[in-house]
């Protein structure tokens, strides 16, 4: 026959109302973490694809440039959705025969403005 449990073994069994308190506040603290990793790579992701976006507009109007006769560049400007992209030329000083072209994009992200400026080199065809 199996004697009662003692006091001591009665206080053994399960949890205390303190420790459950306690791993629900560090599970609460990880979700917690966790969450605002998320929201923070996800503004990440979208300001990169922006980015990415802006940069690729740029590309474009550069090859299109690189492209036309020499005698027939020009500045200009055009809109795309969210973006503002110009492109402007630069003669370069005598006796060199080149010009310097160089594409701007802006674009307003989250209330901040955000530019992406390239340039390359255009030679006499």
């Amino acid at each position: 026959m199996k004697g009662l449990p003692t006091q001591a073994q009665k206080r053994q069994r399960g949890f205390s109302i303190i420790e459950i308190i306690i791993a629900i506040l560090l599970v609460a603290v990880a979700i917690i973490g966790l969450a605002t990793m998320t929201s923070t790579n996800t503004q990440t992701s979208d300001f990169s694809k922006t980015m990415t976006s802006a940069t690729t507009l740029a590309r474009d109007k550069i090859e299109e440039l690189k492209g036309k006769s020499y005698a027939g560049l020009t500045g200009g400007a055009d809109t795309s959705g969210i973006y503002a992209r110009s492109w402007s030329l630069e003669y370069a000083p005598s006796p060199h025969d080149y010009k310097i072209i160089t594409v701007t994009v802006n674009w307003t992200w989250q209330g901040k403005p955000s530019t992406v400026e390239l340039k390359t080199i255009r030679t006499r065809d």
